[in-house]
């Protein structure tokens, strides 16, 4: 069973492919052969959700949101020291650790 928080990033992530199916967050149907991994899904998420996020919106979003600002240089740090490398399949729980508030 794979999950998926925002079924929009589905379509935006395959344009045009029909039959991919969600019911109450869980994907049901994926006709585009096996069904992707939970840690695909929760990247697709993820560049989705980020996509319309201009630099401008970013810098005051940051200016003002403390954990965020934390959250987000833990997450830098983490690729740049090669714990964490984008698009690698990361579980859930090692990355809600990565991220854990100090």
């Amino acid at each position: 069973m794979t999950n998926c928080s925002n079924p929009l990033a589905l379509g935006w992530k395959h344009p045009g492919v029909e039959g991919i199916e969600t019911r109450q967050g869980v994907i049901t149907k994926w006709p585009l052969g096996p069904m992707p991994d939970q840690a695909t899904v929760d990247g697709w998420v993820v560049e989705y959700e980020g996509r319309d996020v201009g630099a401008e919106d970013f810098d005051v979003l940051m200016a003002s949101d403390e954990p965020l600002r934390r959250a987000f240089k833990k997450l830098v740090l983490a690729i740049n020291d090669g714990t964490f490398e984008p698009g690698a399949n990361i579980s859930n729980a090692a990355l809600k650790a990565l991220l854990k508030p100090e």
